[in-house]
């Protein structure tokens, strides 16, 4: 009984080391969203993160901001888009850095 449970255990992660072998770009994201009132006027800030790994061993970081500002009548709403990306090496020097106003 202890062999066949210990042949499945070394399956099992025989299985794993493989699986995690063949993923090989990794990527990260995170989401944060403020809301603030006050005096009538509401401002809203969404910014959006994206992390992705480089074959080349560097990283490429996207930062994309949107904040709005709604205040009572249409002539005062505000939008206002942003978008920043960021290129480094496998060393963490930066080799682009690109920021964009929509």
């Amino acid at each position: 009984m202890r062999k066949l449970i210990l042949s499945a255990a070394l399956a099992s992660f025989a299985f794993v080391a493989v699986a995690h072998a063949g993923d090989t770009t990794t990527t990260a994201h995170s989401k944060v969203e403020k809301k603030v009132k006050s005096a009538g006027a509401t401002d809203t800030t969404t910014t959006e993160a994206n992390t992705k790994a480089l074959d080349n061993g560097g990283t490429e970081k996207t930062v994309e901001t949107e904040a709005k500002h709604d205040e009572s009548g249409m002539k005062n709403d505000r939008t206002v888009k942003t978008k920043h990306t960021v290129k480094r090496d496998a060393a963490g020097n930066v080799v682009s850095d690109e920021k964009t106003a929509k």
